[in-house]
This record gives structure tokens, C-alpha cells and sequence, in this order.
């Protein structure tokens, strides 16, 4: 990380975006699908909270569904049991949950969150280089990146056990277009 570059603007406004999402988001709606053309997922290379450092091109070869999320995100901790049960259930098929903290001091308050929660899947520290490379600006957010690194499917919200399903399906079978199923009407 370049010294003198600060979380701070980047998460005010993170923060912000947020809490306008909670208010406006019923607790049961379904993720919005945002609208994305097969892309090239950005090469992000992140430190684990072992130490140690991965890149997107580690997991080569399986459907990455990446999680970017917060401690203090309410829809986030709401969604944690569905991506562990996800995770669990999908590991024998090639495909990964990967979380990335998204938090000022994730440092502090992750471990033990991690350690609580008994999440089994790999979670990164979020930098703002990675922010900054995914464009995100809402909490929960998650990338579904095929076997090849493509971003097929952007969800902003909640994802459920069934709403991940029916986004990696068409990976699962080996339809690499853009025809994940809508897991919601994009409507709030």
C-alpha cells in the first residue's frame, strides 16, 4: 500500500451509500442484478488473514464468487450462513467464496467476526486499490468471475444460498454468456 494514501474519503462515502441502501431495503428483498458484459476481472492481490498474499489468478480454474462486505454491515452479516452453507456445498465443483473486508480497522474487528461466525472460506483485507479496481460503492457487493477470470454476473445486496445457485448455474454448465438468471427485478 503507496504511504500517504487514506481509507478515510473512500469509506465516508462507502458508509454513506450504505446507509441510504438500508433504508431504502426491505430485509427480505432479493440482490439487484446490475446489468455487466462479460469483463476481465481486475488481477487483485490481497493479504489474508493468515499473512499471506493471494491473487485472483490463484484461484484459476474455479468460479469465484467474490464478497465484498463489512462487520458493520447489517445485509452482510445477514448473508454470512448462506455463503458458508454456499461454500460448503459447492466446494466439490470447482467453486470458491472469497470474502473481502471492506472496513476502516478490518484489522481489529474481522478475526474475531471470521473466528465467531466459523466462516470456512478464505477472507482478504480490502484495499483501496481493490475498491477502487471493483468500483464499489455499496455494501454487501458480489462478483461472480468464471473459470477464466471473466466477471459474468454484479450483485449489490443480500445474496441468499438459492440466489447464488441460480447466478453460477449457467458456470456450472458451461455457459459462458451473460444469461444468469435475475435473482430479483433490479427494483427497490
Amino acid at each position: 500500500m503507496k504511504s500517504g494514501r487514506s481509507f478515510a474519503g473512500p469509506f465516508i462515502a462507502l458508509f454513506t451509500a450504505m446507509a441510504v441502501g438500508w433504508l431504502m431495503q426491505p430485509a427480505d428483498s432479493p440482490p439487484m442484478r446490475l446489468p455487466t458484459r462479460p469483463a476481465p476481472s481486475p488481477d487483485w492481490e490481497l493479504v489474508g488473514l493468515d499473512g499471506r498474499t493471494a491473487k485472483l489468478t490463484d484461484f484459476k480454474g474455479r468460479i469465484v464468487v467474490m464478497n465484498l462486505w463489512a462487520t458493520y454491515c447489517i445485509p452482510c452479516v445477514r448473508e454470512t450462513p448462506d455463503l458458508i452453507r454456499f461454500h460448503e456445498a459447492q466446494a466439490t465443483n470447482g467453486v470458491v467464496v472469497v470474502g473481502v473486508a471492506a472496513e476502516d480497522g478490518a484489522r481489529e474487528t474481522v478475526p474475531p467476526f471470521v473466528k465467531a461466525h466459523r466462516i470456512p472460506y478464505p477472507v482478504y483485507y480490502a484495499d483501496l486499490t481493490a475498491i477502487e479496481q471493483f468500483g464499489s460503492v455499496s455494501l454487501p457487493q458480489t462478483f461472480i468471475i468464471d473459470r477464466e477470470g471473466m466477471i459474468q454476473s454484479r450483485f449489490i445486496g443480500r445474496m441468499r444460498r438459492q440466489d447464488l445457485e441460480k447466478a453460477i448455474a449457467p458456470l456450472l454448465a458451461g455457459n459462458l454468456t451473460n444469461s444468469t438468471p435475475d435473482t430479483g427485478s433490479g427494483v427497490r
